[in-house]
C-alpha cells in the first residue's frame, strides 16, 4: 500500500542512495539550480536538465538508471555489475593529502578532485582512491558533498555541458579501474514536467559480468495493487524495471468533487476498531466497501484519517488485511473482484471529500512488463 498521509511512508531525497550490491553506495547529484524543482516536482522548471549519478561497489556495482516516474536515480532488477582491473597503486602521500583535504572542508576539496581527474592518469587515479575511501569522523557524508562540488563545477545541469560531462567521467572510470574500485557514473538529460528521458549514457570500469535474470524470462502473470490518498495525489505507476509501485511526480493531481462528513459517533467508533483490531476491522472494511453507500463511507473516512498513537501501522494492518482477503495470492483472475471494491472505494473516499487513487496492475513475474492497468480514483485531474 503506496499513501501519504495517515498510512504513509516516508519518502526522502538524499545525496547517497542504497546501491546495489550490499557493498555499494552511490555518489548523486542534483544541480544546484535544479535542486529544488527535482524534489519538489511543483516547482520544476520546464527546460531539459542534466543530472548525473555514481555507484560504488568493493567487488562490483551496477549503473543507475534514471526513473521518469519518481525522478530518482536507482536500479534496475536486471542491471548489469562491473568489475575492476586494479593494475596501478596510487601514490600513498597523494591520497592520504587529499583525504585530509576532503574530511577539512569537502567543498573545497571539490574543485582539487575535478581538475586532478580531468587532467586523468596518476594525479586522477589518487584523486578518485581518496574520494571514494575517504572516513570522515566528524563529516559523514564529506564524499558526497565533495563529489558535488566537483560535478558542479564541470556542469551546472545545462543538456549542453554533456560532452564535459561524458569526458571527465571518462578519465573518471579509467582512474577507477586502474586503482580497482567498481564504479559506473551516469549520466542523463530529463524533462522536469513530463519525467521524458531524453538522453542516458554510461562510464564503467572493468569487464560485465552476467546480467541478474529476476524471474526467468517468462514468467507467471501476477496481480498486484497500489494505493495513494489524503490532500493532492496522483494514481502510482508500476515500474518494469524496479518492479514495484512508484509514485509519478509528473502527473496531474487529483481531487475529490464532495465534502460532505459521515456522522463523526461513527466514524470515531471505526476508527477505535481500526486501531485497537485491525484484523478483524480489515474483514469489516472488506465488507463494508463491498457493500457500498454510507457503510462504505464510514469506513473508508475512518481508515484514511485514522491516527493510532499506539499502533501506528494499524490502518496499514487493516487494509492489508482486507485487500490480502481479496486478492491473497496475486492472481490475475482476481481481478473483477478487486476492480469492483476499487471502484466502490474510490466513490465512497469522493463522497467524503478524500482524494484517492487506487490502482491494480497485472504483470509478467518475469519480465516487469504491465500487461494490464486500471486507476479508480476520485473526483477529475485538477486544472
Amino acid at each position: 500500500m503506496r499513501a501519504a498521509g495517515a498510512l504513509a511512508l516516508a519518502l526522502a531525497a538524499c545525496a547517497v542512495l542504497p546501491a546495489h550490491a550490499a557493498q555499494g553506495r552511490s555518489l548523486n547529484q542534483v544541480p544546484e539550480r535544479q535542486r529544488a524543482g527535482v524534489l519538489d516536482p511543483s516547482t520544476a522548471a520546464e527546460e531539459p536538465i542534466l543530472t548525473t549519478a555514481i555507484s560504488v561497489g568493493e567487488e562490483t556495482t551496477a549503473c543507475q538508471t534514471f526513473s521518469p516516474y519518481t525522478l530518482e536515480w536507482g536500479y534496475s532488477r536486471s542491471a548489469v555489475d562491473y568489475g575492476a582491473n586494479g593494475t596501478s597503486q596510487p601514490d600513498l602521500s597523494d591520497v592520504q593529502a587529499l583525504i585530509a583535504r576532503i574530511c577539512r572542508s569537502p567543498a573545497a576539496a571539490g574543485s582539487r578532485i575535478m581538475s586532478a581527474v580531468q587532467a586523468g592518469g596518476p594525479e586522477a587515479q589518487s584523486a578518485v582512491y581518496a574520494l571514494l575511501n575517504a572516513d570522515c569522523p566528524d563529516v559523514l557524508d564529506a564524499g558526497s558533498e565533495t563529489y558535488s562540488a566537483a560535478i558542479d563545477a564541470v556542469t551546472s545541469g545545462d543538456p549542453a555541458d554533456l560532452p564535459a560531462v561524458a569526458e571527465w567521467f571518462t578519465n573518471l572510470a579509467e582512474a577507477a579501474d586502474a586503482v580497482g574500485i567498481p564504479l559506473c557514473a551516469s549520466a542523463a538529460v530529463i524533462d522536469p514536467t513530463t519525467g521524458e528521458l531524453l538522453q542516458e549514457e554510461f562510464f564503467h570500469t572493468g569487464a560485465a559480468g552476467p546480467a541478474e535474470s529476476p524471474q526467468g524470462a517468462d514468467g507467471a502473470a501476477i496481480l498486484t495493487t497500489s494505493i495513494s490518498f489524503v490532500d493532492t495525489v496522483s494514481c502510482d505507476v508500476f515500474d518494469p524495471d524496479l518492479f514495484t509501485w512508484v509514485t509519478n511526480y509528473t502527473a496531474e493531481p487529483l481531487v475529490a468533487t464532495n465534502t460532505t462528513k459521515p456522522p463523526a459517533s461513527l466514524v470515531g467508533a471505526v476508527m477505535d476498531q481500526i486501531c485497537s483490531d485491525p484484523v478483524t476491522a480489515g474483514d469489516q472494511l472488506l465488507a463494508a466497501v463491498q457493500a457500498g453507500g454510507q457503510e462504505a463511507q464510514v469506513w473508508v473516512d475512518a481508515l484514511l484519517t485514522a491516527d493510532c498513537l499506539e499502533n501506528p501501522s494499524s490502518p496499514n494492518d487493516a487494509y492489508q488485511q482486507a485487500i490480502n482477503t481479496l486478492n491473497p495470492e496475486g492472481d490475475p483472475t482476481d481481478l473483477p473482484a478487486v476492480a469492483s471494491w476499487f471502484s466502490n472505494m474510490a466513490a465512497a473516499a469522493d463522497a467524503v471529500g478524500t482524494p484517492v487513487c487506487l490502482s491494480l496492475a497485472v504483470v509478467n513475474e518475469g519480465t516487469g512488463e504491465v500487461l494490464e492497468k486500471r486507476d479508480f480514483f476520485t473526483g477529475d485531474t485538477a486544472a
